[in-house]
C-alpha cells in the first residue's frame, strides 16, 4: 500500500496532503504526499528510493491515515 508523491504542493490542504520541503527528506521539488489517494501497487514496481521521511512528518502522516479510514482508538 503507498500514497502517491505530487510536485502540485498545495500549502493550504493540511489532512488529505502532506507537504514535504525540497530538501527535508532527499527529494528534489517541494512534494505533497496525497494522503487520500491510498493504493495497491506490486513490489516490482519499486525501482529506486527517491527519498525518506523524518520521524515528525512519520508521525503527521499516520495520525492523518488513522484519521481518514477512522482507526482512532476508543
Amino acid at each position: 500500500m503507498i500514497c502517491p508523491i505530487t510536485t502540485n504542493v498545495v500549502p493550504a490542504s493540511k489532512f488529505l496532503r502532506l507537504n514535504i520541503p525540497k530538501n527535508q527528506s532527499g527529494l528534489e521539488h517541494p512534494s505533497d504526499i496525497l494522503i487520500d489517494q491510498i493504493r495497491s501497487v506490486d513490489n516490482r514496481r519499486f525501482i529506486k528510493l527517491i527519498g525518506n521521511l523524518q520521524s515528525d512528518s512519520i508521525k503527521v502522516l499516520k495520525a492523518n491515515l488513522k484519521l481518514l479510514l477512522d482507526l482512532e482508538d476508543e
